[in-house]
């Protein structure tokens, strides 16, 4: 279990932020926990403690708003793709799959959808595994990367 102090600090290395950026990266942290991708806080003088699961849903998160997304978008795509990842980031050390995730995200709120209504998913051991289903624009997220950096920020951490 892990304390929120221990999870910034954790993230933060995960993540290289600067030691410049260290409020608004706060913010985007307490932004995701009111959103309720994470536990929030159970009341004043109350104190959570995190599991390494709520480290590695921050992490996803924080990864997805490296794209430009808006948080709430960024709780949509989280939502959608954690039941398949969570394993892959929390049980396989070592391992090298990528997120994929196609947005659709302009053209589905143009026509009405609603963001991530058509956006898909998909897990691939190489980026030359893609299978060009929707070939016009993809993210990836290398899930064994952001495993190994928070893995070795949480041996710093609790050293």
């Amino acid at each position: 279990m892990f304390s929120y102090s221990q999870v910034e600090a954790i993230l933060a290395r995960a993540l290289r932020a600067s030691p410049q950026t260290k409020g608004a990266f706060r913010g985007r942290i307490k932004h995701f926990q009111r959103l309720g991708v994470v536990p929030s806080s159970p009341g004043k003088g109350k104190k959570i403690a995190y599991k390494r699961r709520d480290i590695y849903a921050w992490a996803l998160c924080l990864e997805f708003a490296e794209f430009g997304m808006d948080p709430t978008i960024v709780k949509r795509f989280f939502i959608a793709c954690w039941g398949r990842v969570q394993d892959l980031l929390l049980d396989e050390p070592g391992s090298t799959e990528y997120l994929v995730f196609y947005p659709n995200i302009m053209s589905d709120w143009l026509s009405g959808r609603g963001p991530t209504g058509r956006s898909t998913f998909e897990i691939v051991s190489s980026l030359a595994d893609l299978t060009g289903k929707h070939a016009d624009r993809a993210g990836a997220i290398n899930l064994g990367s952001v495993r190994k950096a928070v893995e070795a920020a949480i041996v710093e951490a609790t050293a």
